[in-house]
């Protein structure tokens, strides 16, 4: 199913921050590192949250915390152009997730088959509609 809904969607990531310093502020997990929490996988190096517009401003995005090219970052920021509230908000929404992911993370056949896995489970499954674990997706943030 998700096979013939991917083309006609986009990523909502409108820009990246690659950071000197975790944020000092709750964030959700985003992209490979909200995999990771969905699923077996390894989340990296660093980890990857997600902000919308109105929360950046309480994050020190500002270029002296802003990692130089060729050095490894203390973490990576998605600025999303929503936010949909999911389970306990410990990491994006799935659906989010699997369109924050890069065509080079998505060709590594193990992260394929953990975002369908993860779909399958927080998404398409009877059992996450019939536990109401799905009901708080309808709940959008935008910036």
């Amino acid at each position: 199913m998700w096979e013939a809904f991917r083309p006609v969607l986009r990523s909502p990531i409108i820009k990246i921050y690659t950071l000197k310093e975790r944020p000092s502020i709750p964030l959700p997990l985003s992209g490979m590192t909200a995999l990771a929490h969905y699923s077996m996988l390894d989340d990296g190096a660093y980890p990857v949250y997600a902000a919308i517009k109105m929360e950046l401003s309480e994050l020190n995005t500002s270029a002296g915390n802003r990692t130089p090219a060729g050095e490894a970052p203390g973490c990576i920021v998605h600025e999303l152009g929503y936010r949909i509230a999911f389970q306990n908000e410990a990491a994006v929404d799935p659906i989010t997730v699997a369109l924050t992911l890069t065509g080079e993370e998505l060709a590594d056949p193990r992260i394929g088959i953990a975002v369908d896995e993860m779909l399958e489970e927080h998404v398409w499954s009877r059992d996450s509609i019939d536990s109401g674990s799905t009901s708080a997706a309808f709940q959008i943030t935008t910036s």
